[in-house]
């Protein structure tokens, strides 16, 4: 029912696109019963006017003039399969291990977390790895785009601040026993868009929960658009 209604709304927006375009381009809108709620400034004060009206849904919430995101309805598990993924998890648990035997914090970090999420990523949604330390993207799909692959042990992830040449971010979350899953896949330009300032590192940070709430909040899956070019590019 939740979807057919989803379909709806998604259909309410399409039809009223031109208009929208004209009066709240760049704008984030509510659609509740194929009807046009408002329009916001921010993703935040959608989602917050959203959930105080109609609590979990459903509802649409998209920004005009931007593609929407293909979103996974739940953090889908990476099973450890095969051999790659059952030894990630093995050093996971050692320094968990590690951790427990001495006292102190072992965890994996930096570069080997990075390099864990792009070999998932690969794994499950067949992309092209590039090679390590690729200027501005980490791998290609099938339609030949180019994909900026993020793995985090956290609630964030960070972005560059001088933004990106990926049109398509996927987010691997990897918990502390080494289980890991997709949290987001979709546009990159959305993220960098929900992203805080930058930091004195250059980076930008998202959480996790943000980007989960450009799902249409109740987890709804809207349809992936590949025809946009992306805004965020380094020079």
């Amino acid at each position: 029912m939740k979807k057919d209604a989803l379909d709806k709304n998604i259909a309410a927006y399409e039809a009223q696109l031109k208009k929208l375009e004209e009066h709240h381009m760049g704008k984030w809108v509510v659609f509740h019963d194929c009807v046009l709620v408002d329009a916001f400034d921010t993703l935040d004060n959608a989602a917050n006017e959203a959930v105080r009206r109609f609590g979990r849904g459903p509802y649409l919430i998209r920004k005009v003039g931007e593609p929407p995101a293909r979103f996974l309805p739940r953090p889908v598990p990476c099973q450890p399969v095969d051999d790659i993924r059952i030894t990630i998890k093995q050093i996971f648990q050692s320094c968990q291990k590690l951790t427990q035997l001495t006292g102190r914090p072992f965890s994996p970090d930096g570069h080997l977390v990075g390099s864990f999420g792009e070999v998932i990523a690969r794994d499950l949604l067949n992309l092209t790895l590039m090679s390590p330390s690729n200027d501005g993207y980490d791998a290609i799909d099938k339609q030949e785009r180019r994909v900026e692959i993020k793995a985090t042990t956290r609630g964030s992830i960070a972005l560059s601040a001088s933004g990106t040449r990926a049109r398509r971010l996927v987010v691997v979350h990897i918990g502390d026993d080494g289980d890991a899953e997709i949290a987001y896949d979709g546009p990159a330009a959305p993220a960098w868009d929900a992203a805080g300032k930058p930091q004195k590192n250059g980076q930008r940070s998202v959480s996790l929960s943000k980007l989960k709430k450009l799902a249409d909040l109740d987890g709804a899956i809207a349809l992936a658009t590949a025809s946009a070019q992306p805004r965020h590019r380094l020079p």
